[in-house]
């Protein structure tokens, strides 16, 4: 069996609080903050994930399944080219939790948090890419991005999205890279500039 789904986390892709990186914001301009829109979407290599329990918008409140148990959802940590705190949700603060950290602090990687039709889209581009069902795996390609936005009667419009996945090739400097790229950033060593990220990625 493998390791993701000894912890669950095909089953989790099938039905349709980890390492901490900035939440990315769905949205097709630059910069951080701003509203999810239709194309907004990130292309990155997978690092991490952990399967949470869902919260509420905007606070800690979990979300019950009506089965005694909470609404689940995936958090997919990915390194991109982004920089400069482009497409993040907020920009992260230092220890006091008040001074915004410098743009050479950003060292590409993206939070994105899977849940609803996100699940099926990303299910669905694993199947197509690989004949079988699960989740990504530590090492792919993933790319995800906004096409409808679903009018609701909560005001906030919920978004359907679609996925491309690549499976990984081979570990030959993975780790390393993204060895670097941590090391680097806790050092405080500016990365290196990046070109501006289309307005979507390369589906």
């Amino acid at each position: 069996m493998s390791e993701n789904s000894s912890n669950g986390f095909d089953e989790f892709f099938e039905g349709g609080g980890g390492e901490f990186a900035p939440s990315l914001k769905f949205k097709t301009g630059n910069g951080p903050g701003g509203n999810t829109e239709v194309g907004g979407g990130v292309i990155g290599t997978v690092l991490s994930m952990n399967k949470q329990d869902q919260t509420k918008q905007g606070g800690s409140e979990k979300i019950p399944d009506g089965k005694g148990g909470f609404k689940q959802q995936m958090q997919i940590i990915l390194q991109t080219e982004l920089r400069n705190w482009d497409k993040v949700a907020k920009v992260p603060t230092d220890e006091d939790g008040k001074t915004p950290l410098g743009p050479e602090k950003d060292d590409g990687r993206r939070a994105i948090y899977v849940k609803g039709w996100m699940t099926g889209a990303i299910g669905d581009a694993v199947l197509e890419a690989t004949g079988k069902k699960g989740a990504p795996q530590i090492g792919s390609k993933l790319g995800v991005k906004v096409i409808e936005l679903v009018p609701t009667d909560k005001g906030n419009p919920y978004p359907k999205y679609e996925a491309v996945y690549t499976a990984p090739t081979g570990g030959e400097g993975f780790f390393e890279a993204a060895q670097e790229a941590s090391a680097n950033a806790a050092a405080g060593v500016t990365a290196p500039a990046a070109a501006a990220p289309a307005d979507k990625p390369p589906f």
